[in-house]
């Protein structure tokens, strides 16, 4: 059950100041669903753009904001990028960022998906769609072969969605929250298994090496979600 917003503010106001904590929700690798579970943990500030549009709404201020805050955003087009909009965030101790990746093939099939329930592109085919938006979760950071590791290592966790429960629980953990089960909203894994199984070999070869960016991205980000599995294991023990 979600807490009412007036006890958030009250819980708020007695707060560390530090620190606020910043969720980049990467588009189709499960952030409605950690929206939902955030709001459990603190008072969730939605920073999106207006449905399809290119509006935005004012700018946050950070400085009136305290540790019970978490400001969420995807932050996914040049100019409002997270690094752009909230630039202080990536170079403070008074900031925490987090975010969740998924499989890059899935976060495209998912895309496709939710683009047909949603009445966009619906004459493209799902080999075209793969073909398009390329190295699509490199371009939301966005990140490039030469700063990818540098900029992961920015934010303090970065879940597999793959991994969720784990994840969140590792989340939990870090930040001294009460360990919740994630509440999954947009259940699309069994549609997208079928479009997966429609796939040749070649189609998701092709995709794979047009989407090598993302590939190494996704790759970094699994290694060091075990790496500190491992050591927070060890601590424990």
């Amino acid at each position: 059950m979600e807490i009412p917003f007036f006890i958030k503010r009250l819980r708020a106001s007695f707060s560390p100041k530090y620190p606020v904590y910043i969720f980049h929700h990467i588009p189709k690798c499960g952030g409605t669903s950690i929206l939902h579970l955030l709001s459990n943990w603190f008072y969730v500030i939605r920073d999106y753009r207006e449905g399809w549009s290119m509006k935005y709404p004012t700018a946050v201020d950070l400085s009136i904001l305290n540790s019970k805050f978490c400001i969420c955003g995807h932050w996914e087009f040049k100019g409002y990028h997270l690094y752009q909009r909230y630039p202080e965030v990536f170079d403070s101790e008074k900031f925490k960022i987090f975010t969740f990746l998924r499989e890059p093939l899935e976060v495209s099939l998912s895309l496709f998906r939710y683009e047909k329930e949603n009445n966009i592109n619906v004459d493209m085919g799902i080999e075209e769609h793969l073909s398009i938006r390329k190295n699509y979760i490199a371009s939301i950071f966005p990140l490039t072969e030469k700063n990818y590791n540098e900029i992961l290592d920015k934010y303090f966790f970065v879940g597999i969605l793959e991994e969720g429960q784990c994840c969140v629980d590792l989340l939990a953990e870090m930040i001294g929250k009460n360990k919740c089960i994630i509440p999954w909203q947009n259940k699309t894994n069994t549609n997208i298994l079928a479009d997966k199984r429609t796939l040749s070999k070649d189609v998701i070869g092709k995709f794979k090496k047009e989407n090598s960016l993302d590939y190494l991205i996704y790759d970094c980000a699994y290694s060091k979600f075990n790496k500190l599995k491992e050591s927070l294991q060890t601590d424990v023990n």
